[in-house]
Order: structure tokens, then sequence, then C-alpha cells
């Protein structure tokens, strides 16, 4: 029988895929610590950017989504500093990249 030969670049792009699933990984676990401290009295910036540093991770969306909403709960003031740091689209970018996910939806709605 013939025998399958791959790809001379098939190996450095399986290297390539190792490295980026990393990088993700980091970025993953980076947006997640920048949520985490900004869950009290958040930076609507840094809340804006972990959100658009990883909008398929389901994960950062909901946590990102539940600081939002504790934030900006009854606070026109925070309402309007979120608006303007591009929340809305965020929030919304992620309910797109998560359509079938129940938390990500439900945690959209609500911030």
């Amino acid at each position: 029988p013939p025998r399958l030969q791959l790809p001379v670049a098939a190996a450095p792009a399986a290297a390539h895929d190792a490295a980026a699933s990393s990088a993700s990984q980091v970025a993953v676990e980076n947006s997640l610590a920048i949520l985490a401290r900004n869950k009290e009295k958040g930076d609507p910036e840094q809340i804006v950017a972990a959100l658009r540093a990883c909008v398929q991770d389901a994960r950062v969306q909901v946590e990102g989504m539940q600081v939002i909403r504790n934030l900006v709960w009854g606070k026109a003031e925070e309402q309007n500093a979120v608006a303007a740091a591009g929340g809305i689209e965020s929030v919304i970018t992620g309910m797109c990249a998560h359509r079938d996910n129940m938390d990500v939806q439900e945690m959209g709605c609500s911030a």
C-alpha cells in the first residue's frame, strides 16, 4: 500500500498552532485577572479591553458581562462610562460569538 506522507510544512504548522493555543490561554488568564481586579470599582476601559481580547472564550465573556452588570446597576454615571468605553458593542459581540451558550446570553441580557 502507498505510504502517506505529510507535507514538510505540517510540523511547523503544528508548532505554530501549539504556540497560538498557549498565547490564547495566556490572554484568557490575563483577561480573567483584569476582570477579577475590576469587580468592585471597575475601570470600564479595562473591562471592555478584557472582553475584546477574548471574544471566543465564554468564561471571559460571562465574567466580563457580570462585572459590567454589577458596575452599572442603578448608576447612570457608570452606565455612560461603560457605553463610552464600547461596553455595549462588546457585550453584543460576545453574545453573537456564543449564540448557543445560555450563560453568555443570560448575562449579556442583564449587563
